[in-house]
């Protein structure tokens, strides 16, 4: 029996097998950029994660009103990191409860969030006298 003592067939199996690896790198890379997408997560450092999950809420309650139920679900972020941006963003004065109604997702009553300034509420300067008024932080008989 003759062994194959070609130097290049030892080379093409040795090509062979990096060129499995490099596809196998290429097919995880882009399960990851795929799994970015789904999720709407990115998975490459933790500071850009959050700034990014904040965006991606951001962005959404630009477009849609909805409850952070309905937000997590949407989104992907989870739901604790959820109602952290929207404290931070009401804080900020970036975001408004809008409605109280019956959640889609959980079916209990919740208040729908917005980021879109265009349907925040509209406070008449009468009402928000009548209310300080009511709570005795001005005199009404000053004026």
């Amino acid at each position: 029996m003759e062994r194959n003592t070609n130097p290049f067939s030892v080379l093409e199996g040795q090509i062979f097998e990096v060129k499995v690896l490099v596809e196998k790198l290429i097919h995880n890379q882009q399960m990851r950029i795929t799994n970015t997408k789904n999720s709407l997560i990115a998975w490459h450092s933790k500071d850009n994660r959050h700034k990014t999950q904040e965006k991606i809420v951001f962005d959404y309650l630009q477009t849609h009103v909805a409850s952070a139920s309905m937000v997590t679900n949407a989104t992907g972020v989870p739901q604790k990191c959820v109602t952290r941006y929207k404290r931070k963003f009401e804080r900020m004065g970036l975001l408004k409860q809008i409605k109280r109604d019956r959640c889609k997702i959980t079916g209990r009553i919740v208040w729908y969030l917005t980021t879109n300034k265009k349907l925040f509420p509209k406070y008449s300067l009468q009402l928000t006298l009548f209310n300080l008024w009511k709570r005795k932080q001005i005199n009404p008989n000053a004026y």
